[in-house]
């Protein structure tokens, strides 16, 4: 489960275990804690809490250009794969596009309209009886992009 980081929690009354993330890997003294705890993103640091309170703080967790694997006294450990997706993503609730969405390809254009007309492409084959003519007096003239003329 994760929750909201508030530095305000961070009291005399209520001790953290410091761990300097320095290596490819960290040893968290305490292994229960490790498997359960609820994972927070505090700027560079990955704070760790249990469900008794317990903390502990690993500094500079995400400042390494590979994240360390974390690690207990008995050598059980949580990848940074696996810790990533206990944090959650940096910035929750935002999302990215990586591309523009393409308009799909013209086939053509109308040259010529008298009247409404609809034209509907099934497939690149067979564009031709997909378009209509709407209302009795109707025309339309069609080019397509290769040089076809309806």
């Amino acid at each position: 489960m994760r929750r909201a980081a508030n530095p305000a929690e961070f009291g005399p009354d209520k001790p953290i275990t410091a761990v300097q993330a320095d290596g490819r890997s960290v040893v968290v003294p305490d292994a229960h804690l490790l498997f359960s705890a609820d994972f927070t993103r505090l700027g560079d640091d990955l704070l760790l809490t249990g469900p008794d309170g317990a903390r502990v703080l690993v500094t500079g967790y995400f400042t390494a250009a590979e994240a360390p694997v974390l690690q207990s006294p008995d050598g059980a450990v949580l990848t940074p794969e696996l810790v990533a997706a206990l944090v959650g993503p940096l910035a929750p609730g935002q999302y990215a596009q990586v591309t523009l969405a393409r308009a799909p390809a013209l086939i053509g254009q109308v040259e010529t309209l008298t009247g409404t007309a609809q034209a509907v492409r099934a497939d690149a084959r067979r564009w031709y009886d997909r378009a209509r003519l709407l209302g009795r007096d109707a025309r339309a003239g069609w080019r397509f992009h290769h040089d076809t003329k309806v």
